[in-house]
């Protein structure tokens, strides 16, 4: 994803260029905030089609619509994937809607929830009034700090670590090494599983760690990892990839575990079991990566 406000962004729109000739441009209905923080200028619109849609650093982040599919994807795969997983490290938590997902399964006991950025998570508060609650759950531990840094000290063990952070060119970059991957595989239970984004496949760049890259870096650490497709039409292309690392639980493998907690949008157990099937053109890109298992 490339970021920009000139070229192809007229004035008085927002939007997100893709490539030099490609940009998604939408028309706001009005400006609902902005937030500038020593990491990143966080933009929040409300939009006639997407609803309250953010942006971070001219990023789109975040939609009321359209973002159900990576939500449910990158947290209903691990949570429905083994043993209840009741331990839960949360980074990227700042507008609360992923910690949200998570505390809808009832036997969750503690949500973890780490976010660099302390003006995004109090505009996001205002903005999403209707999640706001989460940051004061008896079951949440909110941290403002920077989630590389947390996982170099803490003692804590969980069952599963969700990932859920910027492009990885940006603020984000402290996750995307083998020093954080490490760390990650060191703070999860026997049967924990990481869940990162590996971005968008169609405009991949070269100034930024792609899904391939991704993907080799967490199987470097990890003994399973698979990745799966999803899709967003508000995301560049409308094709996303998320990564899973796991000590022991093939998510592509293990029948889901049947207890979701809420109806979903966009996830299903059949949707579950098909989104390991890969196009040709991922598992080209993919297939001579150690730990790659094509379907």
């Amino acid at each position: 994803t490339i970021m920009s406000n000139k070229s192809l962004i007229p004035d008085g729109l927002f939007g997100e260029e893709y490539a030099e000739d490609v940009a998604f441009v939408i028309k706001p209905e009005k400006l609902l905030g902005e937030a500038q923080s020593e990491y990143q200028k966080s933009t929040y619109i409300q939009t006639h089609k997407f609803g309250r849609l953010i942006f971070k650093d001219g990023l789109i982040y975040l939609a009321d619509t359209g973002n159900e599919s990576l939500f449910e994807m990158y947290t209903h795969i691990p949570m429905q994937t083994g043993k209840p997983r009741k331990n839960i490290l949360l980074i990227g938590a700042g507008d609360g809607y992923g910690i949200k997902h998570l505390l809808d399964y009832p036997f969750v006991e503690k949500v973890t929830a780490i976010d660099i950025d302390a003006k995004f998570v109090e505009l996001s508060k205002q903005v999403f009034p209707e999640v706001a609650w989460v940051f004061t759950d008896p079951r949440v531990d909110f941290k403002v700090i920077d989630g590389a840094e947390y996982l170099k000290t803490t003692t804590e063990t969980f069952d599963f670590i969700l990932v859920t952070v910027g492009d990885p060119f940006t603020t984000s970059r402290t996750m995307f090494n083998a020093e954080f991957l490490q760390n990650c595989y060191k703070a999860l239970s026997l049967e924990g599983i990481i869940s990162m984004d590996g971005y968008m496949p169609y405009y991949t760049h070269e100034d930024s760690l792609n899904y391939d890259q991704i993907f080799e870096m967490i199987s470097s650490v990890f003994p399973i990892t698979r990745i799966c497709q999803s899709t967003s039409p508000i995301m560049p292309g409308g094709l996303v990839t998320l990564i899973f690392g796991s000590k022991k639980d093939d998510p592509s493998q293990i029948e889901p575990r049947g207890d979701l907690p809420v109806k979903t949008v966009w996830y299903n157990h059949g949707i579950h079991k098909s989104s390991f099937v890969l196009p040709e053109f991922l598992k080209d890109k993919l297939k001579n990566i150690k730990g790659f298992n094509q379907f």
